[in-house]
């Protein structure tokens, strides 16, 4: 598993090994888990993922994770642009309350986005965490 961890340099808010940029203590790494470290909304976008991901034969990506309308969007456009299976978990990304629409309902309208555009026609597929465990990605 790849974990993805935005920061930002030495004086911002998420600066490597600040409190901010610590990840939550409910989650469970693996021995063989490796961390990206990104400076931007795209996972891609400057970091070794994709060559990590083609290294290791991974065709599929399942993605969750903090600023649904930002990184994660990101993320999901670039997999899918890059021929990548693209599944997020439709109960596991989340966002903030900005001034003009609550949490809530920014992702309720990213996860309509996903499920009626596409940018390479194969689109963004939404899974619940529990349905993306019991699916095959072989």
């Amino acid at each position: 598993m790849f974990i993805v961890q935005h920061e930002s340099d030495a004086n911002g808010p998420l600066a490597r090994h600040s409190d901010a940029w610590q990840l939550p203590p409910t989650l469970v790494r693996e021995a063989g888990d490796e961390s990206i470290y990104k400076t931007v909304g795209d996972s891609f976008q400057g970091t070794p993922l994709i060559e990590r991901l083609r290294e290791a034969g991974v065709d599929s990506v399942v993605l969750c994770g903090y600023a649904t309308e930002f990184c994660v969007n990101a993320t999901a456009r670039r997999a899918e642009l890059l021929g990548l299976r693209t599944i997020v978990a439709l109960d596991l990304h989340t966002t903030q309350d900005k001034p003009h629409l609550d949490a809530a309902k920014i992702v309720e309208h990213q996860n309509f986005v996903w499920t009626h555009s596409s940018m390479s026609g194969k689109g963004v597929k939404l899974l619940s965490g529990s349905d993306i465990q019991r699916t095959e990605f072989a």
